[in-house]
């Protein structure tokens, strides 16, 4: 047998064994070289915040008024451009109907023109319908007023309840959607 032949494996068998002992040194020696400068993530945009009081809000189109709303309270929203209500009257308008309606609360997004009614909100409609409901949509893009949510209707010799609505202004057309109950009087 062949005696130095049999001591070259004593060579990987030495440096795996004592491999912790000088890995982290060759680690440093060939790894990246590191400054001292501290790099912080940047900073949250910060949002504006404000508060006013009593306030009308207008939203034109061609100078024609589509949205008019009063709230008594109106502040900055929790993103960028929405706009948070209390205590909400309002007139979106069309070129033929307009619905009135009120809210306790309200928040409008002005990029994708979307104002959002809640609490307990009413609806009364140019051709004599009344309409309430726990929350609504006006999308005064489309000039159309939606909801998901239960609802009460009651004009012209009838009442009817169901679950959720499209009031379209330029049609005068109403959709109603889950179990409708009508009575006729």
């Amino acid at each position: 047998m062949n005696l130095r032949r049999n001591y070259i494996w004593l060579l990987p068998l030495l440096a795996v064994v004592t491999g912790p002992v000088w890995w982290g040194l060759a680690g440093r020696l060939l790894g990246p070289r590191s400054s001292s400068v501290n790099v912080t993530p940047p900073a949250e945009r910060q949002l504006n915040t404000f508060v006013l009081h009593r306030v009308a809000l207008t939203q034109t189109r061609a100078g024609v008024d589509d949205l008019f709303v009063k709230a008594t309270q109106v502040k900055s929203g929790r993103v960028a451009d929405e706009l948070e209500m209390l205590d909400v009257e309002g007139v979106m308008t069309g070129q033929e109907r307009s619905v009135k309606f009120s809210g306790g609360t309200a928040s409008y997004e002005p990029t994708k023109q979307v104002l959002s009614v809640g609490e307990q909100v009413k609806l009364v409609t140019t051709d004599g319908y009344h309409l309430e409901t726990e929350s609504l949509r006006c999308l005064t893009a489309t000039r159309q007023v939606e909801s998901e949510q239960v609802l009460n209707l009651g004009g012209s010799g009838l009442k009817l309840s169901g679950k959720g609505f499209l009031y379209s202004l330029p049609t005068g057309d109403f959709q109603i959607g889950g179990r409708v109950l009508v009575d006729f009087f």
